[in-house]
Order: C-alpha cells, then structure tokens, then sequence
C-alpha cells in the first residue's frame, strides 16, 4: 500500500483550451480566494484506500492521526506501506503503530525515476479536478470523491508495472 500527501484547492483550472482556427480560446471565471486542501490518500493494487482531507498542511500529528483513525481500519497483516521520505513518516509511534497492525514499512528510494503509483493516480485525480472548476470547499471535497471513483483497477494495474 501506497501512501502520500498532496494538495489541491479551488479555482485549479486548466491553463490550455481548443478553439476554431484563427478564433481566440475564452473562460470566464470568478475572482475569490482559493480554498487549499491538503489530501492524504492511500493506494493499493485494489484501489484509491482511506483518504483524509483537511485545511492547511500536513504534520506529523495529521499524519498520526490518518494512520491511527483511517489507514489502521484498512491495513491487514503482513500488508506492506511503502511511504516516501518525508520526516514525519520516520516518527517512532507511527512506526511502532503500523508494526503493531502488523504491517511492514518500506521507503521509497530517494529522488527515483520512477513515480510511485500513487503519484500518478493523484495526477489522474488532479487533471478530473481541474475539468470539474469547483468553486468552493464542499464542491472540492465533491469532487474530489468523484474523482477517486474514476480510478480504476486497470489504472492501477498500469500504474504498477
């Protein structure tokens, strides 16, 4: 299982349109300050798994409390979280949680060429949102759910080769 966080807001609109030949591409659009949310998602070869949405960053107390609450009801013995190298995934209760569910930790190797599968589905995830404009912080979250329903096994599938 895949862990990682990202961010996303409102007004996360496409920077590029199709238009006629010769006729200029247009979008309106509201001028209100962003929302920004900072998402916590996990993915395994079954689908997107539990998924934490809050205002403002993440820290190691969020990402405590994401293991404790969300990741701990979806992760089975002998599961392996693979989770990259950010200073808070080496905090010693969330390890000591993690092996007491049972599972192992690994960590993904520093500046890979490879992204992990969950940073391409969080770029599937994130090109849906953009289509979808929302507008405000209900309409994110909305959407957001929405677009982690797209997310099918035969992404994942090509996402883990």
């Amino acid at each position: 299982m895949f862990i990682d966080e990202y961010g996303t807001k409102t007004r996360m609109n496409r920077s590029h349109a199709r238009s006629a030949k010769d006729k200029r591409a247009h979008m309106s659009e509201a001028f209100d300050p962003a929302v920004r949310l900072s998402v916590i998602s996990a993915l395994s070869l079954t689908g997107v798994g539990p998924t934490l949405t809050i205002e403002g960053s993440v820290d190691g107390q969020v990402f405590e409390d994401y293991v404790e609450h969300f990741l701990s009801r979806e992760l089975t013995r002998d599961d392996i979280v693979m989770m990259d190298n950010i200073r808070f995934h080496y905090n010693q209760r969330i390890l000591a949680k993690l092996r007491d569910l049972g599972a192992r930790v690994e960590y993904l190797p520093a500046y890979s060429p490879d992204p992990n599968p969950l940073e391409e589905c969080i770029s599937k995830i994130k090109a849906i949102l953009r289509k979808k404009r929302s507008t405000t912080r209900k309409k994110l979250e909305t959407a957001l759910k929405q677009a982690i329903n797209e997310v099918t096994k035969s992404d994942i599938a090509g996402w883990s080769r």
